[in-house]
């Protein structure tokens, strides 16, 4: 007994017996069988099954398929006849049209609004390649109980991050004095490398203090350097988080808060679930309406199923219908919309002309090179 023989494939075998006809199986496919041995003689097993697949694939013909087991052709006919009874239904309740698809597309405008809000309020900075490894340098002094966050260094701090840490890959700044006229401060970045633990290097980041700004502060005659120098910390915030999460930070710059971008969002999911309510509850109302066309069609033998499948069409003709009037209401009032949230928001699928949008972003200043 041989061990191991290659078989034909069992994919291609049950599809062809899912298929053909019943009278043509047995000798089908004891030529086929025989066709694959005779075919791994001459050629390798890849070919071999390759040519199996291929000649049940031929069998795909009118005359080999068993017709009890296909679809039946009158389905596209009874989903035709679905949407014109659909359509017919709509035509006649003009009203109940009206305020059924009106007011889910007044929701699906207001959501399609909402979400590009929300979509650009999360782009922000989101172009670097490198952005998991980009941070911006914070300063924090809790001293006596008066916390301040601030992001405005000397120069040379760059520098010495790049000397004195190797977790720094790169480091670099941007004048504040040049944007918001707030004298010789700058804007520190750095860029990590990627086996480099934020965390980690924050608390070795209090180096610098006890190197160069207690001394500093000493030779200044500052009575109270030591202490002043345990109240300061570094932080590494994500240049992701710039736009979002910089509450308390003074940083002169325009910020959002992501907790409006949460409320909005809850907005949104209010607004969508009270549609969907109203959308039931019409169809609900309507259906009770509808009695005497259900028991005359379950008279004439339509099943269950044919019922279901009627006023499914039905919703899923209604929600098509409202999606594109809501998309197209939420087109019409984009500009209003991006004029009283002062943004320049755009849908995914329309050209921005501009090439740029009218925002802030803190990587329009290219840090100067430590």
């Amino acid at each position: 007994m041989k061990q191991n023989q290659p078989i034909p494939p069992k994919l291609a075998k049950k599809l062809l017996v899912r298929f053909l006809r019943i009278d043509l199986q047995e000798e089908v496919m004891g030529d086929l069988d025989e066709q694959f041995y005779v075919t791994l003689k001459k050629k390798p097993l890849f070919r071999a099954r390759l040519n199996y697949w291929y000649q049940v694939i031929n069998y795909m013909r009118p005359f080999a398929i068993d017709q009890s087991k296909s679809i039946n052709s009158n389905h596209h006919a009874m989903y035709q006849n679905y949407l014109k009874i659909a359509w017919r239904n709509l035509s006649k309740q003009k009203m109940y049209a009206a305020i059924k698809i009106g007011g889910f597309a007044l929701g699906i405008a207001a959501c399609l609004l909402i979400a590009l809000f929300i979509r650009d309020e999360l782009s922000y900075d989101q172009h670097f390649p490198d952005r998991d490894c980009l941070y911006r340098v914070i300063g924090e002094r809790n001293y006596e109980g008066d916390v301040l966050k601030g992001v405005h260094f000397p120069a040379p701090l760059a520098n010495t991050l790049m000397q004195d840490y190797p977790d720094v890959e790169k480091a670099g700044r941007f004048l504040a004095s040049e944007l918001f006229g707030a004298g010789s401060n700058y804007h520190t970045y750095v860029l990590l490398r990627p086996d480099a633990e934020a965390d980690r290097l924050e608390a070795k980041l209090h180096g610098i203090i006890d190197e160069y700004w207690l001394p500093a502060w000493q030779a200044a005659g500052r009575t109270d350097a030591l202490k002043l120098s345990k109240s300061v910390s570094f932080k590494l915030q994500p240049i992701t988080d710039i736009h979002l999460r910089s509450e308390g930070i003074r940083d002169r710059l325009v910020h959002s808060d992501i907790r409006l971008v949460w409320l909005f969002g809850a907005i949104a999911g209010f607004i969508m679930i009270i549609a969907c309510i109203n959308f039931i509850n019409l169809s609900t109302a309507r259906s009770a309406n509808r009695a005497r066309e259900v028991g005359l069609r379950k008279g004439v033998g339509s099943s269950h199923g044919n019922l279901v499948r009627q006023f499914l069409t039905e919703s899923v003709l209604f929600s098509l219908i409202s999606f594109i009037l809501g998309a197209i209401i939420a087109w019409l009032f984009l500009p209003y919309f991006n004029r009283l949230a002062a943004k320049s928001l755009v849908f995914p699928w329309a050209v921005d002309k501009s090439g740029c949008r009218d925002r802030f972003l803190p990587s329009k200043y290219i840090p100067h090179p430590a």
